[in-house]
């Protein structure tokens, strides 16, 4: 197994927390793609948020995450393909 630059655990938390991440990573077809992402469920759509999770087999090497982009929807990329991230601070309404 190789290692890769970054963990899938500190990936989780990053994408868990209170601010967007962007992640930068390196598709199948080997173009690189930004995504605008969260797993924070304050910040996807009601109607978005899974209903029950018990029925998505996780996937070790993939983290599937909530596309707060135009797309509007999950997505998914490969933990080894990873290249970069950033955390995007919201704005907080005065």
């Amino acid at each position: 197994m190789t290692k890769t630059k970054y963990d899938r655990e500190q990936l989780l938390e990053l994408l868990r927390a209170k601010d967007p991440v962007v992640v930068t990573f390196t598709k199948i077809d080997g173009t690189v793609r930004d995504l605008y992402c969260t797993l924070n469920l304050q910040l996807i759509p009601k109607d978005k948020v899974p209903k029950n999770t018990k029925k998505i087999k996780e996937n070790l090497t993939v983290i599937r995450a909530f596309d707060l982009g135009e797309a509007d929807e999950w997505r998914s990329f490969r933990v080894d393909s990873v290249t970069a991230h950033s955390v995007i601070p919201l704005i907080e309404a005065s």
